[in-house]
Formats: C-alpha cells, sequence, structure tokens
C-alpha cells in the first residue's frame, strides 16, 4: 500500500483500511473515491463497476460506483499519526 500511495501521489488518495501504526505517513480513511486499487489475485471488489479499466504490474484498477455512503474525504496530503519515536531504552 504504500508503494500504491507514492506511485499515485499525483491522484486524490484514500483507503477503506490504510497502513497504521507505523512511522510512514498513510493516505485518508475513506470509501468514496473514483477508482479502487487491487491485487489481480483477488476479486473484483463488490462497489466496482465494469471491467478493469487499467493493469499495473500485479495490480487491477476499477472504477468505483457513485455515492458510497461515507463521504469523499480522499486527498493529495498524506496523514502522520506518529508524533514522535524513541530510540533504545531508557
Amino acid at each position: 500500500m504504500l508503494w500504491a500511495g507514492y506511485l499515485l501521489s499525483g491522484e486524490r488518495l484514500c483507503s477503506q483500511r490504510p497502513v497504521l501504526n507505523t512511522d510512514y505517513p498513510h493516505v485518508p480513511i475513506s470509501r468514496a473515491a473514483d477508482y479502487v486499487l487491487v491485487d489481480r489475485d483477488l476479486r473484483k471488489p463488490a462497489d466496482a463497476v465494469g471491467a478493469p479499466v487499467m493493469q499495473i504490474s500485479v495490480y487491477s484498477v476499477y472504477r468505483l460506483k457513485r455515492g458510497l455512503p461515507g463521504g469523499d474525504r480522499c486527498s493529495h496530503a498524506m496523514v502522520q499519526t506518529v508524533t514522535g519515536a524513541t530510540f533504545g531504552r531508557r
């Protein structure tokens, strides 16, 4: 997911299940996006419309249905939830 976030950084991004509890910033939590990126080994998402619009390496990109619940919080900005780090023992 981190790779996909950097690859698509020019687009507004969001995720229902972003990578959390790491030092890396993550995309905002949201469901209302224009497209969904999924591993090609997984089935087509229930909220996807039609065939994949693109395939990138091991991923497929599908268009999502319009008007999904939850509000659109997709953004160009990444979310940083880590406010500090401790290295070694104290």
